[in-house]
């Protein structure tokens, strides 16, 4: 990847967004997913606690409703299980389709709850000078 960070904090029109960057798909979805946490200020996961992972298998009509729909899993897991995850493992990744888990989460509060990411709102690109994936992902 770029020496860039993974992703950056924006806001358009007056809503929280996030900047995700990735050299692969894969990447840009797993920088998309702790952009969201960070965006959401998790609180500190206490030494010792258990980290789960989170299974998910989710279809899309297209790329950018493929991220929100993984998106709006991970803020589902952070709301049902109280946790926060660190990565994304897939063992498969297409334009419409993603299996895999979310690793390593910890039980946390946060700070600030998202509440929705509408795959309308979404456009994934390909830089053209760094290389990188990315996409700007507004939470409602």
């Amino acid at each position: 990847m770029s020496s860039r960070q993974p992703y950056e904090f924006t806001q358009q029109e007056g809503k929280r967004c996030i900047l995700a960057r990735g050299r692969t798909r894969a990447g840009l979805f797993t920088s998309a997913m702790q952009g969201v946490f960070a965006l959401m200020r998790p609180g500190q996961i206490h030494e010792g606690t258990k980290r789960n992972e989170r299974n998910f298998l989710f279809e899309a009509e297209s790329p950018e409703h493929l991220l929100a729909g993984l998106m709006n899993e991970a803020i589902s897991v952070a709301d049902t299980h109280g946790e926060t995850c660190e990565e994304i493992k897939f063992t498969l990744i297409t334009d419409k389709k993603a299996v895999g888990s979310f690793t390593n989460c910890g039980h946390t509060t946060f700070e600030k709850p998202a509440v929705s990411i509408r795959g309308e709102t979404l456009k994934i690109t390909k830089n053209d000078v760094t290389g990188d994936w990315e996409a700007v992902i507004c939470l409602e």
